[in-house]
């Protein structure tokens, strides 16, 4: 069952609002689109910030792993990279800087012995 969100809806004059399929995003679609960024990384520059013909372009390349939900647009898969960047650089920031142990087999591995170090983390994390 594809999952639809009130905030999608089309009115169409005369007629009810009619609801729209949400994409939905797949490992796979995640990794093509990763996959897609990294190999042309170049025409965002330093600062990774792409336009939206490189957003079109990269709907070419998801459309081919897409099994369920609608079809990935461009703005799709910006605000897919936008998420994905996001939860990268907060998860860059725990394993890297904060001095907390990280592994991609327990991830943050938060235990209740733990729960106050992550406590005030939180606190003072600026994502």
């Amino acid at each position: 069952m594809v999952k639809k969100r009130a905030t999608d809806e089309k009115k169409h004059a005369g007629s009810t609002a009619q609801e729209v399929e949400r994409c939905h995003w797949s490992s796979a679609d995640e990794s093509c689109l990763l996959n897609y960024v990294t190999t042309h990384k170049a025409k965002g520059g330093d600062g990774l910030n792409f336009d939206k013909t490189f957003w079109t372009q990269a709907t070419i390349d998801v459309v081919h792993t897409t099994t369920s939900g609608a079809m990935k647009t461009a703005e799709a898969c910006h605000q897919k990279w936008a998420r994905m960047r996001a939860t990268f650089h907060v998860v860059d920031c725990v394993a890297n800087f904060s001095g907390i142990s990280w592994s991609s087999e327990l991830g943050a591995n938060i235990t209740p012995e733990s729960e106050s170090v992550w406590t005030d983390l939180i606190k003072v994390c600026t994502y």
